[in-house]
C-alpha cells in the first residue's frame, strides 16, 4: 500500500499537477475497500472529514433495505418528512 501511496504521488507530479494531498497507504487501502479513489479518501482526511470513510465504510457493507432505514433514520434527526425524504430517494434510484 504505501508504494502505490508513493507512485499515486509520482503521477501527480510527472502530470504537472501539484501534489497537494499527501496520499497515504491507509488512504489507498480504504479506496480500496470502498472501491473509490485514494485521492478522494485522501481529501477526506485533509478536510477533517476522516469519519465519513467510516461511515462509507459501513455503507458498503449493508443491503439496500439496511442502508435505506440508516438513512431514513438520519433525515427524520435532520428534520426532513417522510415524504421529503422518499422523493430525494425515488430521485436518487433513477440517477445513472
Amino acid at each position: 500500500m504505501a508504494q502505490r501511496a508513493a507512485a499515486l504521488g509520482a503521477d501527480a507530479e510527472d502530470d504537472g499537477r501539484a501534489s497537494e494531498l499527501d496520499i497515504t497507504a491507509d488512504d489507498v487501502s480504504a479506496a480500496d475497500e470502498l472501491d473509490v479513489a485514494p485521492e478522494l479518501v485522501a481529501w477526506l482526511r485533509v478536510q477533517g472529514l476522516a469519519h465519513l470513510v467510516g461511515v462509507l465504510s459501513d455503507v458498503a457493507v449493508r443491503t439496500p433495505a439496511q442502508v435505506r432505514a440508516m438513512t431514513a433514520s438520519s433525515a427524520r434527526e435532520a428534520g426532513l418528512s417522510s415524504d421529503d425524504w422518499e422523493s430525494i430517494l425515488e430521485a436518487l434510484e433513477h440517477e445513472p
